[in-house]
């Protein structure tokens, strides 16, 4: 990329919102990045999945959770 390219109204424009690539460039700096970067992945998907609800997306990561620590309940993700 040149100068020109990266110019805040053209990245703008452009490419991906700052917002985007302000996440991007934190992921990217943590000594964590692949894992954060898988997590978020995955949080995506959870998010793609149930049309952006907040509620039912942390509901599901919660679960993610306790499965791994081995705090799982039998009812999955609040489902009763």
């Amino acid at each position: 990329m040149n100068r020109r390219t990266t110019q805040r109204d053209r990245v703008t424009r452009n490419l991906l919102p700052p917002r985007v690539l302000q996440k991007i460039s934190y992921v990217a700096s943590a000594d964590d990045m692949t894992e954060l970067a898988n997590g978020l992945i995955a949080a995506a998907r959870y998010w793609a999945k149930f049309k952006g609800d907040e509620a039912v997306t942390r509901r599901y990561w919660q679960n993610v959770m306790e499965v791994f620590l081995g705090d799982a309940d039998v009812d999955i993700a609040g489902k009763q």
